[in-house]
């Protein structure tokens, strides 16, 4: 990884991590090893569901982030088509197959009208949630129901959302994930020891990100193989630090993105790579040329690269990485990484309508 300049008097070169952490993220994220081992041991029971044509994997947020890393992770291997779903509907033409309702909280508005928008098509329903109203109504309708859990909030329990969906996917016979999982473990535990709390600044290339890209604007670039651990990174950076961030993918990022730097505000942001050493060669060509070009123009560029153990272990070693430097970044700022007030103010205010 390349390391990004350091700011003098940064509250993580200068202070106790753990300390300013009154949320306790760190502690969690410590530990997320130990969690995804849990959430793997979770039982995942599908009933009379056995085989499906299509997967709709319906989620929004931090709930809804683990359907995308499935996607790309599983669409150049089954032949099973998957659907991400963010909205209160189903699309038009889903008439059958298997919709898979996921909500961390068992609340969330959308997932309780996509629930019931396919029953209305009669789809075939599995629930996944840590208890509220999506548990209650898939045991009302006996919908097949995968006891989650909550910690803390939805964007730090991604282990218990997760791992369940690869047992999912296993059980209904679409693809076997356990060998990738079990090394998936295993690198996050290496990328665990670099980067955990306890590492100082001057040795923590997570913390040092977090000092480089905390006052300015995120701009995130990735392919199509970590595409939705860059979509978290943004998501992260927003909930977590309280930040604007882009993010773009390599190569459609060439035709048009790329424009974007012509413009005089180039100050503000801080372009961030999110690379391996093992990438194609026609991706790796283009990060190469919009380096030279954003270097060319006065930038500077920051890779986040990460070497390559298989498209599962890696993305969830580099997602590992980019959580924590949210966390980071949300201290270095001086805010709570757990709070969330304007969602729940949109929340309120959606149930008072």
């Amino acid at each position: 990884m390349v390391k990004p300049p350091i700011r003098k008097g940064n509250k993580l070169e200068i202070g106790s991590t753990r300390t300013l952490d009154k949320s306790g993220f760190c502690s969690i994220y410590d530990s997320w090893v130990e969690h995804c081992r849990k959430a793997w041991d979770i039982k995942v029971k599908l009933g009379k569901i056995t085989k499906v044509e299509e997967i709709f994997l319906a989620g929004m947020g931090g709930s809804g982030i683990a359907g995308e890393l499935i996607r790309d992770w599983l669409e150049p291997l089954i032949s099973v088509p998957i659907y991400v779903i963010k909205d209160h509907r189903l699309p038009n033409h889903a008439r059958k197959g298997l919709l898979v309702a996921i909500s961390c909280s068992g609340n969330t508005q959308e997932i309780l009208s996509v629930i019931e928008d396919a029953s209305k098509k009669g789809l075939k329903i599995v629930t996944l949630s840590s208890g509220g109203a999506v548990s209650d109504l898939a045991k009302k309708a006996g919908h097949p129901h995968i006891e989650s859990r909550m910690i803390s909030t939805p964007r730090t329990s991604f282990p218990y959302i997760f791992f369940p969906l690869v047992k999912l996917f296993a059980n209904l016979g679409i693809y076997d994930g356990k060998r990738e999982v079990l090394e998936s473990f295993e690198y996050m535990h290496e990328i665990l020891g670099q980067i955990n709390s306890k590492i100082p600044f001057e040795s923590n290339s997570a913390k040092q990100s977090a000092n480089w890209l905390q006052d300015g604007i995120p701009v995130i670039y990735g392919a199509n193989w970590n595409r939705a651990v860059a979509m978290r990174f943004k998501h992260q950076l927003n909930e977590n630090a309280k930040m604007h961030a882009l993010f773009d993918i390599l190569p459609e990022l060439c035709h048009n993105e790329v424009m974007s730097w012509e413009s005089n505000s180039e100050h503000l942001f801080r372009p961030i790579f999110l690379r391996t050493d093992d990438e194609l060669s026609e991706i790796s060509s283009r990060f190469d040329l919009l380096q030279d070009i954003l270097q060319e123009r006065g930038m500077k560029v920051h890779e986040i690269t990460i070497p390559w153990r298989g498209m599962l272990p890696t993305a969830l070693a580099l997602l590992l990485m980019i959580d924590y430097i949210s966390v980071y970044a949300a201290i270095a700022r001086g805010v709570d990484p757990s709070s969330t007030e304007t969602i729940d103010l949109v929340k309120k205010r959606l149930a008072s309508n």
